[in-house]
């Protein structure tokens, strides 16, 4: 879900967003990848590698990947997080 009043912004203003705000970017798309290779992290990207997927489909991959998602996120050389 995307912040009310981002709905619109760039990527970059989203990445600004999540960095001031401490949060973890999750997408399905590449477009934030470009950014985490130029700016570093944080915030930390979950990309979402599942091909074309129904959203209950990538609720159960979310749950799925859970304690592994978390512990990847909680240590500090690591900025990307891949799901599949």
């Amino acid at each position: 879900m995307v912040p009310a009043g981002l709905e619109h912004a760039s990527d970059k203003t989203v990445w600004d967003f999540a960095r001031s705000g401490g949060f973890t970017i999750v997408t399905k798309g590449d477009d934030f990848l470009g950014l985490l290779s130029v700016l570093g992290y944080p915030p930390k990207v979950v990309l979402l590698a599942l091909g074309n997927s129904t959203n209950e489909q990538i609720i159960d991959a979310l749950v799925r990947s859970r304690t592994e998602i978390e512990s990847m996120l909680s240590r500090d050389d690591i900025g990307l997080v891949e799901v599949y």
